[in-house]
């Protein structure tokens, strides 16, 4: 399918829509990922996941109104109005060339990223909720083998799968931490 693992996933959420100088600097990507920021990175680009560029309703909607006025002044457009009205005359009266040369680059995914980042909603949640009981890159391979199972049947099965794995080389004591789990994953996904 593509050459990422669970953890490139999880980056390409982190990533989504934020500015060009936004840092992959939380602890866990090196102490619980074993990786670093710029593999991340730059296996998203490569595998055409992510990509920099302008996005230019984001970044006006990041201007202050008065950054906004200024636009409008200097190209002898209307200056009145609220921001949402300043934002769509700007998009409207101006080439977006022109806007995309003064604006900052954010992360925006590509088509397959979009995609996958809608397909992958519970990578996040894992991450936040049960990491700690079943690895991003277990729950990661699972969906890439169950692509049929919805996000709340995939934590499931991957908790249950660890469970499992556990129950059969240790007396697992933990059983009543991995239901607290599971009641988690069901109350996320109703």
């Amino acid at each position: 399918m593509h050459n990422l693992n669970g953890v490139d996933v999880l980056g390409l959420h982190y990533l989504n829509g934020r500015p060009e100088n936004y840092k992959l600097d939380q602890q866990f990507w090196k102490y619980t990922y074993s990786t670093s920021a710029d593999r991340i990175i730059q296996t998203l680009v490569d595998n055409d996941f992510i990509s920099l560029k302008p996005n230019v309703r984001q970044s006006l909607s990041n201007l202050t109104v008065a950054q906004l006025k200024e636009i409008l002044r200097e190209n002898d457009l209307k200056v009145s109005g609220n921001k949402p009205d300043l934002i769509e005359r700007v998009i409207e009266e101006l080439p977006h060339e022109k806007l995309e040369e003064k604006l900052k680059k954010i992360w925006t995914p590509t088509d397959k990223g979009k995609k996958l980042v809608e397909e992958t909603d519970f990578i996040k949640f894992a991450h936040n909720k049960i990491n700690h009981l079943v690895s991003i890159n277990d729950i990661y391979r699972l969906y890439l083998e169950n692509l049929s199972l919805d996000s709340k049947d995939i934590l499931i099965k991957a908790i249950e799968n660890k469970i499992k794995f556990r129950g059969n080389i240790e007396n697992y004591v933990n059983i009543p931490y991995a239901l607290l789990e599971l009641s988690r994953v069901c109350n996320e996904y109703r």
